[in-house]
């Protein structure tokens, strides 16, 4: 099951993982993407059935996965997540998002060191 295995699931979530005010996971927009999901996943991390890795290994660090094609805009978000269960969070060293080649990808990778 999902709390006995170890497990990550990662990807474009088109969602923040948190929608407390100041928002953290995103600069130069006032609005919360996709707000539903994002309260729902929210309280899902909120109760500890999931971890975002990026926050557990980061603290608060200012990061964003999301950083468009349009150089005119300056909206960054952090809308691609990582997460897993406490079984796992324990044998995870680090994470940071890194640029791949921003004239094909508009999303960071997530590179996640494991023990």
């Amino acid at each position: 099951g999902f709390h006995s295995n170890f497990l990550i699931l990662t990807g474009d979530f088109n969602m923040i993982p948190s929608t407390k005010r100041p928002l953290i996971d995103i600069i130069g927009s006032d609005s919360i993407p996709n707000e539903r999901n994002s309260r729902l996943l929210e309280n899902i991390i909120n109760s500890r059935e999931a971890i975002d890795i990026f926050r557990a290994k980061n603290g608060s660090k200012k990061d964003y996965t999301f950083i468009g094609f349009n150089t005119a805009s300056s909206q960054r978000s952090r809308i691609d997540l990582s997460l897993c269960n406490a079984k796992t969070i324990g044998s995870i060293k680090s994470m940071k998002h890194l640029i791949i080649n921003k004239s094909i990808f508009d999303h960071k990778a997530a590179i996640i060191d494991i023990s």
